[in-house]
């Protein structure tokens, strides 16, 4: 079996089993450059709503930090070589941020790189959620929630949506950039009326800070009394997922150990 292969069932079948069999519930969220996402995101998993969250980014940023257990950094380093380390070890965002820029090649190459590591590292952190602090439901922060295939896996999905020209001009302002630069940055994305026809629920974020709370203040309850309201669902499938999850025991936990000898 192929060291991706192995990936992708050392993390999918676990998950899978979290998903369908136990009834976690993954909500994902996903926007575009300068539609407002991190301000969802903060406003869910903050004081007002207090939803679990983990966040792609931070784990993309975790993964290649020198010395992680998944040694992304150095398979970052093998694939585009040393220009993209600083002096001092550390990932050059900059450098590696300029070759992949105009290079839909180099993107790819640098997903494939770095999935291993953040799935793994996804995988450890919903475990976590679900068993060590007893979650039922998680947010998932993704910039890619669509362009990465990961939607499967979740029960909602929830795009933060602006218009175009409301977009670039957050963008103008928030990097100081011209509006040729600021369109460039937007057309290295899928489109957000693209994702927004993926999406399960559409956040509209023209407005003020105060009408987002209001709006995802309204989500909330409704997905709260909806929650209630199929309680059973997340129960019913549990005993046999138990008994599913003795039987591919064995090999799950080959997988994954094959998974964590080839990130050694």
């Amino acid at each position: 079996m192929s060291a991706p292969a192995a990936y992708a069932l050392a993390v999918a079948v676990p998950l899978l089993l979290l998903r369908r069999g136990f009834g976690l519930r993954f909500i994902g969220l996903t926007g575009g450059i300068s539609t407002g996402k991190s301000a969802v995101s903060s406003y869910l998993s903050g004081p007002a709503h207090r939803l679990p969250l983990i966040d792609f980014d931070s784990i993309a940023r975790e993964v290649v930090v020198p010395g992680h257990r998944t040694g992304a950094l150095d398979s970052v380093a093998k694939v585009f070589g040393e220009q993209v380390l600083q002096k001092d070890g550390t990932l050059d965002r900059a450098k590696l941020g300029q070759i992949i820029f105009n290079d839909p090649s180099a993107r790819a190459r640098l997903s494939r790189t770095m999935r291993p590591a953040i799935w793994l590292t996804f995988l450890r952190k919903a475990l976590h959620l679900f068993f060590r602090e007893g979650h039922r439901e998680v947010l998932l922060d993704v910039p890619l929630l669509f362009e990465s295939g990961l939607s499967w896996l979740c029960s909602d999905t929830l795009i933060v949506y602006v218009g175009p020209e409301t977009q670039r001009a957050r963008l103008m302002a928030r990097d100081a950039i011209e509006a040729q630069a600021a369109e460039a940055k937007m057309n290295a994305q899928w489109s957000l009326e693209k994702k927004k026809k993926m999406a399960d629920v559409i956040i509209d974020n023209e407005g003020s800070i105060e009408e987002l709370h209001a709006k995802l203040d309204a989500w909330i309850a409704a997905h709260s009394d909806k929650q209630q309201r199929h309680w059973w669902r997340a129960w019913v499938p549990t005993v046999p997922a138990v008994l599913l999850t003795i039987a591919i025991a064995p090999a799950v936990l080959a997988l994954t150990a094959f998974s964590r000898w080839m990130l050694l």
